[in-house]
């Protein structure tokens, strides 16, 4: 009967042994795979950011270009646009910028982006500068923007635009 029990508690002994290996290896094995999952999210936010970033750069080229439909497709249907106080959709800009077509060019720079995505929706900060040569008149502009954008049809659109001047023109002539 001694035989048995030792030949019984060795048994346990070596199961429990068993079971332990498995839950460490099980542990181990769901670390892992964690950390994996979470470097490949950070990696899949990054690769969006960088759409999102490349969706407003478009929208500021379509401007300087005068492309109209390109600016269409790169917002939304109920875009907004809110610049140091008026709000535009869509049309509204487009017609105030078409004044400037044939008679004045358009180039932008950006910088301090900070961009974040959470599903199907990212916003952005960043400062804008501009300038607008327009005959022999350049003028320069310095915005503080941010925007808001929604992902349709595995494409980043923007829905809100808000730009505020960050200082007065300082080629305008003082009154």
């Amino acid at each position: 009967m001694f035989c048995a029990r030792s030949l019984g508690m060795s048994i346990n002994i070596k199961r429990e042994t068993v079971m332990k290996s498995l839950l460490f290896s099980c542990i181990i094995l769901f670390v892992f795979t964690s950390c994996q999952s979470e470097s490949n999210n950070e990696n899949l936010s990054e690769s969006e950011q960088e759409k999102v970033e490349e969706s407003l750069k478009s929208f500021f080229d379509h401007i300087s270009n005068y492309n109209y439909e390109g600016m269409r497709s790169i917002t939304s249907d109920d875009f907004i646009l809110i610049e140091n106080g008026p709000i535009w959709d869509t049309e509204k800009f487009i017609s105030f910028i078409k004044r400037f077509e044939g008679d004045a060019t358009f180039s932008y720079q950006f910088s301090d982006m900070q961009t974040t995505v959470k599903g199907t929706t990212a916003w952005m900060v960043y400062k804008n500068s501009g300038i607008m040569n327009r005959g022999d008149q350049q003028r320069h502009f310095d915005w503080s923007e941010s925007a808001v954008f929604t992902k349709e049809n595995d494409q980043w659109k923007i829905e809100l635009l808000h730009s505020t001047m960050d200082e007065p023109d300082s080629t305008e002539e003082e009154n």
